[in-house]
């Protein structure tokens, strides 16, 4: 079978693609797919995702069982489908899109053309070889299905759909959110794309944001009132995560946890939730958010358990100067009837 299809983008056609073969598979895997999308700009295409498949002398188009499915001029494909000239594919919803340009069938195969019978017919007399021209070099012709790929295709590993695990406080249950978005924000808002339950009261309505940002997934806090933290460290700015690190919604709220293999940590830096000048420890106490509020202060009281986090005045330092006073008071007193007494003796000797 011979399918040509063209790539449109924001309305503009791209370049004709030909592809020659019996089953056209299309998906993210680049070591068996023909057509294949990049991960990062695509994550809506599964790693094989649809095929075109020429049965009985038609062109059918089959699902194969694609995570966001397959559509066919706008109605998903739930069977195997016929495909005509001029008709649009997308595979996943809000995925590329594909228009059909010409479906031909292939010619007979070679072995074919072998075992028919030729005509022997007279005989032709080789040219004389020129010993001074050296033979020319024919190349091997390409690999179909390397010439055949969109341009800027990488031959690399195929990865599951980026995805965020959320684990609800009170019930315990888990959950996927698919990150097929740039932005995928939570919070209690029913408005927003992950929508937290509102029992759960350190969440605000817009808590946090995931964006994804020159290629990796960035965690941002909306100016919620008990913060988000990563990996137990309260983030102050826009901060990027990885594979396995985990998002929590306030101290003790939901948790949900990365999972991205195509961006593990990196090696030998920082531990993630944690890098330099971003990130601050969650302040201790019976009261974080007014201690953290009320700002530094030049001195700090350390008071053990049990007892009360107002230290008592300390009396007896205060009765001490008290004393003092009193002292003072009762010597001024003794001097000036010291003083009275030698006057009036000096009077009477005179």
């Amino acid at each position: 079978m011979k399918i040509v299809l063209v790539e449109e983008r924001s309305g503009q056609p791209q370049p004709e693609r030909e592809f020659i073969f019996e089953v056209v598979k299309v998906g993210r895997d680049g070591l068996e797919c023909h057509l294949v999308f990049d991960q990062s700009e695509w994550p809506m295409v599964s790693r094989r995702h649809a095929e075109f498949r020429l049965q009985d002398g038609r062109c059918l188009l089959v699902d194969t069982n694609s995570k966001f499915g397959t559509f066919l001029d706008g109605q998903r494909v739930v069977s195997p489908s016929e495909v005509r000239v001029g008709a649009h594919v997308q595979f996943g919803a809000g995925g590329p899109v594909v228009r059909v340009v010409g479906i031909e069938q292939s010619p007979p195969p070679i072995a074919a053309l072998h075992e028919r019978e030729t005509e022997h017919d007279v005989p032709v007399t080789p040219a004389p070889r020129r010993d001074n021209i050296p033979e020319p070099v024919i190349p091997s012709p390409p690999i179909a299905n390397r010439e055949l790929r969109p341009s800027g295709a990488e031959r690399a590993e195929a990865f599951p759909l980026p995805s965020l695990e959320l684990t609800e406080t009170e019930s315990g249950r888990t959950r996927r959110i698919p990150l097929n978005k740039e932005v995928i924000r939570i919070g209690r808002d029913p408005d927003l794309d992950v929508v937290i339950d509102a029992a759960a009261a350190v969440v605000s309505r817009q808590h946090a944001e995931v964006r994804r940002q020159g290629g990796q997934w960035v965690v941002v806090d909306q100016g919620s009132f008990n913060g988000t933290l990563i990996n137990d460290f309260r983030i102050t700015q826009p901060t990027p995560v990885f594979d396995g690190d985990r998002i929590q919604l306030g101290m003790g709220g939901p948790l949900l946890r990365l999972l991205d293999q195509s961006r593990p940590a990196p090696a030998g830096g920082k531990p993630p939730g944690q890098p330099a000048g971003v990130v601050a420890p969650i302040p201790t106490g019976p009261f974080p958010q007014l201690r953290e509020m009320a700002g530094p202060r030049p001195k700090t009281i350390v008071v053990p358990a049990g007892l009360s986090r107002t230290p008592d005045p300390p009396t007896e330092s205060m009765s001490t100067a008290r004393e003092s006073r009193a002292n003072k008071r009762c010597v001024i007193r003794k001097s000036s009837r010291l003083a009275r007494l030698c006057y009036r003796r000096i009077r009477s000797a005179a």
